[in-house]
């Protein structure tokens, strides 16, 4: 039997190429002499990318080497750069031609073509093929007509030009980016289409080249690949180099005696961060951190140092941090959005206040926000080791900045990084090679132990550091400089034999006429079929070598249709490649020449109505150019509205023409007659220009209504009453069953401050009445028990027909509600981000909202400021039951479900509550005015609490106690008997308390009203103020618990997985009481923690995390201490919040330590909570404790704080 070849993997490549420089100039300065000769023609280039004057890793490539081909001068240079517009003003520094991938913001066309990322399915579609360049290589290459084209990125970027229609006209180089070992076998079938493949690395190069002649890589009719050269990225080391780290230090305040093992990456799903944050824990843990007994003296200030994105697609990495204990011991880099100084600091928030200017703007860098060079050069010269612990990489550049400012390098032991590591001043991690399910392809994870293990032996040997140090430095200035990379470029490029161009673009293209009836169908023999491909196709007979090929094809059963197209996608290559080059250039006629085509030359006298978008103003317009109409009678009538709005005017008997429209008829003095200018029409309208360009129509809802101050800018008078009689919109019955009675609905609209979240609440009380859903196909379907899904089925005029026939429409601010409008039909308007009075919508009931949350004017054109601070939109503040009274004025009675009520109960456990003074009596009264049911459990009492607990009950029939006596010896104590109380609770959401909180509504019915507003989030963080000492507020880890959440069996109370050991010694579930109590609400199946959402914004957070650290430091800004005294103070008078005595009384505090010594976790010697522990932290004043009296707070009647 014979065994099958398998792949056997590789770990990465020695580097072992030596460039002689001389040699590589003397072979240039010959290519280039025989250029000037007539021997060679100079060759034109495009090169494929990222555009190059961005800050990604393929633009920083192309910029270095593109910037020097061009002053070296041997070569014609055309680019082709993904991620910037044709508008962006950093073109014009672009010395060569540039071509933009991104869409003309100006061209609707265009931006329709090249597809949204956020947009319908097909939008999505097309913007992932045409983000990288595919819409536009071809017409590029059509009208550049190159020679060359070279690419440098990952297969699934660039393999679309092996699809181009001139891909035989010109010689492709790819720089192949080869990360992991296997490559996807489709991938190296389009590296065989390839005329010159280079790479990144040694690594890069061995596995296309051995993976290529592998058995398997012929059996799927692979040929092998060669790699002619590696170009591996550069550094500039005349701005990367070796600084005094002292000096460095102290620009940073931070101090000497402080060390740092830094990593520099994006924070993505391929950087190890959690696995690096866990491996610098055990490596400082084991040197001695925070012990007497230290194997290496200075362990306490080494430090992690991370400069990635915190908030970015990969890690919660703060999260790592704390679940390691770590928060004091790693650094991040933050650099302010607004001043731009820049820092290094622990984790306070992202963002956080900024030290300099006082905004809330400080934050991680990321791909928009980053160091220029010379910055950067410092945060490198921080490091005195610098890791790389990644699972792949084809040319990880953060290794080559490191070593040119003589840092030693640790990197993982595979790819590029391996002879990164092995090339001078670096060491390699082994590891283990998984199979990623994604890709199949072999992804790398550290050993933790080795990693620690070269940490160490770096560290207590400083000469070993500073040896390695010294070889970085040489590294990277011999192998990785700028001028050799672009010289091999250069090389490369000129020494290519190009083909004459007789046999690519002078060698003429034919085209076809393709018959439009399917040869297929017809009833031919094989031998027809395949002769009548080759006549009616391709016009021609065919060859005896095609037609043996294509007769074997079908005898082993591939389908007629299939050959059939294969001739017709030839055809239509040819057809598509001869249109591109009859152009020549991507834009034959100017904009204005070509809307000049559209009028008809027997006009008398002609005007044009300008209105872009949306399709609502365009509905409302129809009213405006009627009233032209009626004052112009003899005129022709043009409008110009972008595409998509074309539907619209179908049929409008005022209208000659519907033209697209294009910015520059906003300028008057193009279209209109002026000075020595024609122009083109007699009178030119925009009165989009005060609604959309410039929205000086609002006037804080003071203004008028758009269809009025439209009709003013076109010199007419008109009202909201004559608007709506003279809109128009055809109507056109639509193929489907419409029962007798039904209302219409529209859900959302295409600006996010317009749309409500709130429609499940209203259609919980509805029921009997059919819902006819209109609007776009993307844009949710609500649930409702009888609904007729229309949505993105029906032609503007279908939809005027079905809300013409509707009993009322219900929706927002939008199309469906001016179209209503026109047809007259009844409707509940809501508004938020724009106000009633302005949408000039006629027989409606409008709701707006009573509290705009303190906008003074709307913001339906950007994004809602409120909700960017973190509040919810005003249009939410809309209650359901305000909708449904609305309703009620159109529909009968019967349509409507009785109102159900939100229960919410409270519940708490206690035990000897009066030995150890906590108020729980005060907890129940003041919980009992906010919830509905308040469940106390007596862990088995013998102080008298149980009896007081049944005296209250007598007092209050709503507070529910029960008995529950307490295992002293389970290490789940808390979490258990919590989530004992919480079963027994009736209430559709529930409100955990300790026995020594206070629940505090400012606000009459605001919980209620928190969770009706927010019935998709599962767990509220409630606001905490700690108490200290009677007069001050102690600062705990955070500043908000989670409090309330949805009262279903899947939420206990219990520590999470990850936090969970076994204890050898009782052969007990414990876990790590450092990092949980065991009270954390989780999920009793995964033992994942419930997902929750904090009540305040995350600038308020980012606040009280400065403040600690300030308080920490013993330094506290006075602007920061009133920012946080404003904080509690708002909180207090405004926010739902809880106010825990734990602190507030310090002897009683230290009485409590009795309970903790014991339970399980006080006899293990966990000294969190006992007396002496209590004492000691009092002593040595360990907590954090705000320097305030609480007098300023205390000023609000029941608020919690007054006891």
């Amino acid at each position: 039997m014979q065994i099958p070849p398998r792949w056997k993997d590789i770990y990465g490549a020695t580097f072992t190429e030596l460039f002689d420089f001389e040699k590589l100039n003397e072979k240039i300065a010959q290519l280039a002499q025989e250029i000037k000769d007539g021997k060679r023609r100079k060759p034109k280039v495009l090169f494929v990318g990222e555009a190059s004057f961005l800050k990604t890793g393929f633009s920083t490539y192309w910029d270095a080497v593109l910037r020097r081909l061009h002053k070296w001068g041997n070569i014609n240079i055309v680019e082709l750069g993904s991620y910037a517009a044709p508008t962006d003003p950093r073109i014009k520094n672009v010395p060569w031609k540039f071509y933009a991938v991104m869409p003309d913001p100006n061209d609707p066309e265009d931006v329709r073509e090249y597809g949204n990322p956020h947009g319908s399915p097909d939008e999505q579609r097309r913007y992932h093929l045409n983000q990288f360049g595919k819409h536009k290589f071809d017409p590029v290459v059509a009208a550049e007509k190159p020679d060359i084209v070279c690419t440098l990125r990952d297969h699934w970027m660039d393999s679309y030009i092996s699809e181009s229609v001139f891909r035989d006209r010109f010689h492709w180089i790819w720089l192949l980016c080869i990360d992991s070992q296997p490559q996807q076998w489709e991938w190296l079938k389009t590296f065989n289409g390839v005329d010159t493949c280079l790479a990144y690395s040694h690594f890069g190069k061995r596995v296309a080249e051995v993976q290529s002649r592998h058995p398997i890589a012929q059996s799927l009719g692979i040929k092998p690949i060669n790699v002619e050269l590696v170009i591996q990225p550069a550094i500039d080391t005349n701005i990367y180099h070796p600084m005094d780290k002292a000096l460095v230090k102290q620009r940073f305040n931070i101090p000497p005696q402080v060390q740092f093992v830094g990593m520099v990456a994006r924070n993505q799903k391929r950087k190890l961060f959690p696995r690096l944050i866990e491996a610098f824990r055990i490596f400082k843990e084991r040197n001695g951190w925070g012990s007497t007994n230290k194997k290496i003296k200075n362990i306490d200030n080494i430090k992690l140092l991370l400069h990635t994105s915190i908030r970015d697609v990969g890690f919660n990495i703060p999260e790592a941090i704390r679940r390691e204990g770590l928060q004091n011991e790693v650094y991040f880099t933050y650099i302010c959005r607004r001043c731009g100084v820049f820092g290094v600091t622990p984790f306070i928030g992202s963002p956080a206040r900024c030290p300099n200017c006082g905004h809330m703007s400080f934050d991680s860098p990321n791909t928009q926000v980053g160091l220029p060079d010379d910055q950067f050069n410092l945060i490198f010269n921080l490091m005195d080791v610098y890791v790389q612990m990644s699972i792949a990489g084809a040319a990880e550049m953060p290794i080559v900045n490191a070593k040119a400012c003589g840092v030693p390098v640790i990197v993982s032991g595979y790819a590029a990084m391996y002879e990164q590591g092995l090339n001078g001043g670096g060491m390699i991690v082994k590891g283990d090679l998984e199979t990623e399910a994604e890709t199949m392809q072999r992804r790398f994870w550290f050993n933790r132990e080795d990693l620690v293990e070269k940490l160490t032996k770096l560290f207590r040997k400083p000469n070993l550091l500073k040896k390695l140090g010294k070889e970085a430095r040489e590294c990277a200035v011999k192998y990785y400089n700028w001028d050799l990379a672009a010289k091999k470029w250069e090389y490369i490029l000129l020494s290519r034999n190009l083909k004459p161009l007789s046999e690519t673009w002078q060698k003429p293209i034919k085209t076809y006429i393709i018959p439009s009836n399917p040869i297929y169908k017809e009833n031919l023999s094989n031998e027809e079929f395949i002769t009548q491909c080759y006549q009616k196709i391709l016009n021609r007979e065919p060859d005896p070598e095609g037609y043996s090929h294509w007769l074997n094809q079908l005898s082993r059963g591939r389908p007629r249709e299939d050959i059939e197209k294969f001739f017709r996608r030839i055809a239509e290559r040819n057809n598509r490649a001869a249109e591109l080059l009859e152009k020549g250039k991507l834009n034959v006629l100017s904009p204005i020449e070509k809307i000049k085509r559209e009028f008809d030359p027997a006009d008398k006298f002609r005007i044009l109505y300008c209105m872009p978008q949306t399709a609502g103003d365009v509905l409302i317009s129809t009213a405006i150019v009627r009233k032209l109409k009626e004052k112009y009678p003899n005129a022709s009538i043009y409008f110009a509205t972008e595409k998509r709005y074309f539907d619209i005017l179908k049929g409008n008997p005022d209208i000659k023409k519907v033209i697209e429209y294009k910015d520059f008829m906003l300028n008057y003095r193009i279209p209109e007659p002026f000075g020595p200018q024609k122009g083109f029409v007699d009178l030119c309208f925009c009165p989009f220009i005060v609604t959309q360009r410039i929205p000086h129509w609002i006037h804080g809802g003071k203004g008028e209504s758009l269809g009025v101050t439209y009709a003013h800018l076109c010199n007419l008078t008109m009202t909201d009453e004559e608007i709506s009689q003279k809109m128009y919109i055809a109507l056109e019955k639509p193929n489907v069953e419409l029962p007798e009675t039904y209302i219409t609905f529209h859900a959302k609209t295409t600006q996010d401050p317009k749309d409500y979240e709130r429609w499940d609440e209203v259609f919980e009380q509805l029921q009997g009445i059919t819902v006819v859903q209109v609007g776009n196909a993307d844009e949710p379907l609500i649930k409702y028990e009888n609904v007729i899904d229309l949505r993105g089925k029906t032609t503007p005029q279908q939809l005027a027909y079905i809300i013409k026939h509707a009993k009322l429409h219900l929706g927002l601010d939008s199309f469906p509600a001016h179209v209503a409008s026109a047809v007259e039909t009844p409707s509940v308007i809501l508004y938020g981000g724009t106000y009633a009075k302005q949408g000039g919508i006629q027989h409606n009931i409008a709701i707006e909202p009573k509290d705009r949350n303190g906008c003074v004017t709307s913001c339906h054109l950007i994004e809602c400021i409120q909700k960017k601070q973190g509040r919810d939109k005003c249009i939410n503040n809309i209650e359901p039951d305000e909708v449904i009274e609305a309703l009620k004025k159109i529909l009968n009675v019967q349509y409507f479900k009785p109102p159900k009520e939100l229960k919410v109960s409270a519940y708490c456990i206690i035990k000897d509550g009066i030995k150890y003074g906590f108020p729980f009596e005060e907890c129940i009264r003041a919980a009992l005015k906010i919830v509905d049911e308040f469940v106390m459990v007596d862990g088995g009492s013998t102080d008298g609490t149980w009896e007081r607990l049944q005296e209250l009950q007598k007092e209050e029939p709503r507070l529910k106690i029960y008995q529950h006596e307490w295992d002293m010896d389970d290490p789940m104590l808390m979490g258990n008997e919590k989530t004992y109380a919480k079963e027994k609770c009736t209430g559709d959401y529930v409100i955990q308390l300790d026995a020594d909180e206070i629940l505090v509504e400012p606000h009459p019915g605001a919980i209620k009203k928190l969770i009706r507003r927010n019935k998709k989030v599962v767990c509220f963080d409630l606001p905490v103020i700690n108490l200290y000492d009677n007069e001050k507020i102690r600062l705990d880890d955070t500043l908000i618990k989670w409090r309330i959440y949805k009262n279903t069996d899947d939420w206990v109370h219990t520590a999470p997985g990850q936090f969970r050991e076994f204890d050898p010694d009782t052969m007990k579930i414990t876990f790590d009481k450092k990092k949980c109590d065991s009270c954390e609400p989780c999920n009793r199946y995964t033992l994942e923690i419930i997902p929750h959402v904090s009540v305040l914004p995350p600038n308020v957070l980012s606040a009280h995390y400065a403040l600690k650290e300030a308080v920490k430091k013993g330094n506290v800004p006075d602007d920061l201490l009133k920012t946080y005294c404003d904080i509690l103070r708002n909180i207090v008078k405004h926010v739902p919040h809880v106010v825990h005595y734990s602190w507030n009384n310090l002897e009683t505090k230290k009485k409590r330590g009795e309970f903790w010594s014991n339970t399980y976790h006080g006899r293990k010697s966990w000294t969190h909570n006992t007396t002496q522990d209590i004492e000691e932290r009092i002593k040595e004043n360990k907590e954090f404790i705000l320097p305030i009296a609480l007098s300023g707070l205390r000023k609000e009647e029941n608020n919690g704080l007054s006891r």
